[in-house]
């Protein structure tokens, strides 16, 4: 069973880097109906946040892939681990589709966003008067000249349209793919920022969406999939 963890924006790293502390230590899931163990487990987190030079994603990216290869050293590729340290295999989407090209990292691919100023990326100076005006409406000239490497800084309503291309990449598409109806997701983020409170609604949408995208195998799975969420208010 795979458990796919979504962990949107800052507050989505922050919280990871607790959870793989635990997992270290020895802490495994529980089912709850039956009290024990869950058996074949294996965790993928996937880090949606453009914003690469923030220190907590540094962090916790740094704390996977060390996590990663202390594993495997004192366990191979082995995923049902019955205890101790370690025991909980984690794993990038990467190792779930190799040889697909697909880069072996936590990192969910933003580039395309994060090395633009969001009018470059709606294309705003190629729309003719009335749609420039339109959104001129909609977005302020401040949010419209917004780098978006630092993230959408507050602004979800920027996000939301950024981070749409959501259900067009490779990552999404593998997931889609990968995904079994025993599987799971969950989606780590907070509601008060841009990154996060644009992402989790985007996330949830594109997968219960995926029936109608022919490009994906896999769609009624992932249509009907359990989703379950943590949602961080303001601290």
């Amino acid at each position: 069973m795979n458990l796919f963890l979504f962990l949107v924006g800052g507050t989505g790293s922050r919280v990871l880097k607790s959870l793989v502390m635990q997992l270290a230590a020895g802490v495994r899931p529980i089912n709850e109906q039956t009290a024990e163990p869950i058996r074949d487990l294996q965790i993928v987190p996937i880090i949606v946040d453009p914003h690469r030079a923030n220190e907590d994603l540094k962090r916790t990216d740094n704390l996977l892939r060390w996590y990663k290869e202390i594993r495997h050293g004192l366990y191979g590729d082995q995923i049902d681990v019955e205890r101790g340290f370690f025991n909980v295999k984690i794993a990038t989407l990467a190792d779930l589709v190799p040889g697909h090209g697909l880069s072996d990292t936590f990192l969910f691919n933003l580039g395309s966003i994060a090395e633009k100023q969001f009018k470059d990326y709606i294309a705003y100076d190629s729309m003719d008067d009335p749609n420039q005006a339109l959104c001129s409406m909609l977005f302020s000239d401040e949010q419209l000249r917004t780098k978006m490497d630092i993230g959408f800084v507050g602004s979800p309503n920027i996000g939301s349209v950024a981070l749409n291309q959501f259900k067009h990449s490779d990552e999404f598409r593998e997931f889609a793919n990968v995904f079994k109806p025993e599987d799971r997701v969950f989606v780590i983020s907070s509601i008060f920022g841009g990154t996060g409170a644009a992402g989790f609604p985007i996330i949830v949408k594109n997968i219960r969406d995926a029936a109608s995208n022919p490009y994906l195998t896999n769609r009624g799975d992932l249509r009907d999939a359990k989703i379950g969420a943590l949602t961080v208010l303001p601290y």
